[in-house]
């Protein structure tokens, strides 16, 4: 019995592992072009389950059973998926405030333009729509 405890502590730590590949490179993705993150979940899936594929193949050639670790795997990347997944939505939020705070403020050099400047400049505001003048006089 523990001959297959220990299979699945190793396949465990794999599934860790690839859950930590995971992590770093969606990271990785979300600080350079965060838009491309729900595309990038198709290939965080296929670690997932090529890692999967790769136990279940490999598991004749190990001295463990099959199901310890099939079992052990599941476990490794559900546990390391729910800790990064945690962690990245942190670093998404901070990313967030950021970009926030960085798109409100006029590039240097350049005043931000309000209805008053734009009348200054001879461009009519909002406020001068024309409306409730009469047409005919």
């Amino acid at each position: 019995m523990s001959h297959g405890l220990f299979g699945l502590a190793v396949a465990l730590l794999g599934g860790v592992l690839v859950g930590l590949v995971n992590y770093i490179l969606t990271a990785v993705v979300l600080r350079r072009k965060a838009s491309l993150y729900a595309t990038f979940s198709v290939v965080r899936q296929l670690l997932h389950i090529g890692y999967l594929v790769a136990l279940y193949l490999l598991a004749p050639y190990t001295p463990w059973d099959r199901l310890y670790l099939l079992i052990g795997g599941v476990l490794g990347m559900t546990v390391s998926m729910v800790v990064f997944t945690a962690r990245l939505v942190r670093l998404s939020d901070r990313l967030k405030k950021q970009s926030e705070g960085t798109e409100g403020s006029a590039p240097s050099g350049q005043p931000e333009q309000t209805a008053n400047t734009r009348e200054t400049a001879g461009e009519p505001s909002d406020t001068d729509s024309g409306k409730g003048e009469d047409p005919n006089g």
